[in-house]
C-alpha cells in the first residue's frame, strides 16, 4: 500500500470520484469490495467512482471512516468539480442553452 499522504495530496485528483478509485487501487479493492464494506449497492459506488453521484456531507464522513481521508478533501475536491462543470456549462451559446432545456 502506498503512502496515504501522497495519495491524498496529489493535485490530479480533479474529483471525489477519482479520488476514490485511486484509494480504492491502492488498496487493492474492487468497486464491489467498497459497496460490501459500506453496505450499499454496487451501483452507488460506480456512480460516485464516475462523477454522476455527487459526494455530500454525510458520503464524504463514511469515506472519512473507511479511507483515513479527511472529510473536507472529498467536499472540497466535490465543490471544485461542480464549480468547474458550471463553468464549462456557461460557455456554451445561448441558442446551446435553449437547445439543452
Amino acid at each position: 500500500m502506498s503512502d496515504l499522504y501522497s495519495i491524498m495530496d496529489k493535485e490530479e485528483y480533479k474529483s471525489p470520484g477519482q479520488l476514490v478509485a485511486a484509494l480504492l487501487a491502492d488498496r487493492g479493492w474492487t468497486k464491489k469490495t467498497l459497496a460490501i464494506i459500506l453496505g450499499v449497492d454496487e451501483s452507488l459506488v460506480s456512480k460516485t467512482v464516475s462523477n454522476v453521484r455527487k459526494v455530500d456531507a454525510s458520503t464524504a464522513i463514511i469515506f472519512e471512516e473507511v479511507f483515513d481521508v479527511p472529510a473536507v478533501r472529498f467536499l472540497s475536491l466535490q465543490k471544485d468539480y461542480d464549480l468547474a462543470v458550471a463553468r464549462i456549462e456557461s460557455t456554451r451559446t445561448p441558442r446551446d442553452k435553449c437547445v439543452q432545456n
